[in-house]
């Protein structure tokens, strides 16, 4: 007659154990010390741009597809992105976030001119200004309010050393876990599959009790259909649900998923 998930509480790793996997590298958790994350600035940046309702402008300002190889991951040499910066003039918006970055993160002067950095700096600037940081963002709004860790790896021990999944963040209460993928894509087809995707690991590694929540930056309409094709697909509305653009905002993201989690 009262709700399990607050008398009965078990830990990430217990949950995963008794499901058959374990957690390759130590995720970040809520706990964690915010001086560890050099893009806390950055962050800042796009939450003052989700707040301020112009996230919208730094979509179309900024040329994602100049910047992806033909597997459509972000381009992280510095000699080739050397070459992109010499034919292309980044937008104002674009260089103002590398300005947020620490110092060895930036490939862009207050010019907008490319500095070549080494490419281990490099690769982590262009995986952030891509969309990691809607991941980074969604970990720093709900960290206040939810127990909750992002950036996971996972195997089962007896699958291939090189064979894992990866999820964006998890949720969890008591012992029931939520698993939340992120998205800066508005194109339906992908948006699906990737909430096919997390349902589908969030499920295995959590069981019947699991929940899935997909983050993306569709508008309304897209945002509608995809839920509701998702919770045909998967059995049930209280399997999963879909934000949109008009979701993210801090105090509206995290009711929405309080919402659903209770």
């Amino acid at each position: 007659s009262e709700d399990l998930r607050k008398t009965i509480s078990i830990s990430l790793n217990e949950i995963l154990e008794l499901h058959g996997y374990h957690i390759i590298y130590k995720p970040k958790c809520q706990d964690d010390s915010e001086s560890e994350n050099p893009f806390e600035n950055a962050v800042e940046f796009f939450k003052e741009l989700i707040v301020s309702e112009s996230l919208r402008d730094y979509f179309k300002a900024y040329d994602r597809k100049k910047f992806l190889d033909e597997k459509n991951d972000p381009i992280t040499n510095p000699k080739k992105l050397k070459e992109i910066f010499e034919n292309y003039r980044p937008p104002s918006i674009l260089i103002d976030l590398i300005q947020r970055l620490p110092a060895e993160y930036r490939i862009l002067d207050q010019n907008g001119k490319f500095q070549e950095k080494p490419k281990s700096y490099t690769e982590s600037t262009m995986k952030f200004i891509d969309g990691q940081w809607l991941e980074f963002y969604v970990f720093k709004t709900l960290k206040k309010k939810f127990n909750v860790c992002m950036d996971l790896e996972i195997r089962k021990e007896s699958w291939n050393k090189d064979l894992k999944f990866q999820l964006d963040l998890i949720i969890t209460k008591g012992y029931q876990l939520v698993g939340i993928s992120c998205t800066t894509s508005s194109e339906k087809a992908l948006c699906k599959s990737k909430g096919f995707e997390v349902f589908l690991r969030i499920t295995q590694i959590g069981g019947q009790e699991a929940r899935a929540v997909l983050i993306t930056t569709m508008d309304e309409e897209k945002r509608r259909q995809v839920e509701e094709e998702l919770q045909i697909d998967t059995g049930g509305r209280e399997n999963i649900i879909v934000l949109g653009i008009n979701d993210l905002k801090p105090e509206i993201l995290t009711k929405k998923i309080e919402d659903f989690i209770e």
